[in-house]
């Protein structure tokens, strides 16, 4: 067999194979949709949730004293959530043993969405005395909001 009926027979048999595999491969387009879980938190001053809550001055108090702010929490995210709050850098170190931040959350759920009026707390032990050396103080307080699902 000649070189050039070699390459020919080639030829013939990749086009052959060519033609039987497009008539064999077929394809078929699946279209996937999903929903990413979202989880969020956010805190208002205002029942229109125009005004985020940045911040929390509790002016001038005195041991034994209790003061509350009111506030809206807000879940912008697709899951029900459980609300907590943590506290972080007091300043001085001390106060913390003296001043007690609370809120009226009880534990409910905040469903995706929706939104729920809570009073923040803050309590200065009435066993705070001069002595201790607390005139001023800060903290933070971290809202979380974890998804129940």
């Amino acid at each position: 067999m000649s070189t050039s009926t070699k390459v020919a027979a080639i030829v013939i048999a990749a086009v052959i194979v060519t033609a039987v595999a497009v008539i064999y491969i077929q394809s078929v387009t699946v279209h996937n949709v999903g929903t990413i879980r979202s989880v969020g938190v956010d805190i208002f001053t205002d029942a229109t949730f125009t005004t985020q809550l940045k911040n929390i001055n509790w002016g001038i108090m005195s041991p034994g004293d209790t003061k509350g702010v009111s506030a809206y929490l807000y879940n912008p995210g697709n899951v029900p959530i459980f609300c907590y709050f943590n506290t972080t850098n007091w300043s001085p170190i001390i106060a913390q043993q003296y001043i007690v931040p609370s809120w009226d959350y009880g534990n409910q759920t905040l469903n995706a969405g929706g939104n729920m009026h809570v009073n923040i707390y803050l309590y200065i032990n009435a066993s705070l005395v001069p002595s201790v050396g607390i005139a001023n103080f800060t903290y933070d307080m971290t809202i979380y909001g974890q998804a129940l699902s």
